[in-house]
């Protein structure tokens, strides 16, 4: 069970670094993005419509019971997704650190050999926004343990464009999120 649970948006308070495999020029960074409660925020310089193109970071730190099965993060993960208004599944897989993985999926989440590594999620797909239209989005989610402290790492693209290039390319980024240190 969890003892606490805290967003972190300051890269000071964590021994290690998140990293995500970004184009800087096509995707600058917003320094706004602690004030809005994100580890990271990347907005595309020339979005093909009025939505704003981006991805995002959002890192929650966990303290849990040293016997706690961090797996738990990940039961009915897909259910948020799931509940957006008209909902397109393109793809979901699931990783769990005991499992014989995806070896991209773990590959990208690092960390299995030092034993942090305790599963990964990655699910994308379409939805209808009331105000943006239709929306393509593409998330990852993986968590780390030392200890008793998790870290839940989740990275999200979200963009308008329906060119499947565009989807290829964000799920990529996707993909690449991880915690190394």
């Amino acid at each position: 069970m969890a003892v606490t649970q805290s967003r972190v948006v300051d890269p000071r308070t964590v021994t290690g670094q998140i990293l995500v495999d970004i184009d800087a020029d096509r995707w600058p960074e917003d320094p706004t993005a602690g004030s809005l409660g994100y580890f990271g925020l990347y907005v595309a310089k020339n979005p093909a419509t009025e939505f704003r193109d981006n991805v995002l970071l959002v890192l929650t730190r966990f303290i849990v019971d040293t016997d706690i099965d961090v797996s738990f993060l990940f039961y009915d993960i897909e259910r948020e997704a799931r509940a957006l208004l008209e909902w397109m599944e393109q793809d979901t897989q699931f990783v769990e650190a005991e499992m014989d993985p995806t070896p991209t999926l773990y590959a990208e989440a690092g960390r299995r050999e030092s034993g942090c590594y305790e599963g990964a999620a990655l699910q994308s797909g379409c939805y209808r926004d009331p105000d943006a239209g239709w929306l393509f989005t593409a998330t990852k989610y993986v968590a780390y343990q030392r200890a008793n402290v998790v870290y839940l790492l989740q990275c999200t693209a979200t963009s308008a464009s329906q060119e499947r290039e565009t989807w290829r390319e964000l799920t990529a980024v996707v993909r690449s999120a991880r915690f190394e240190g």
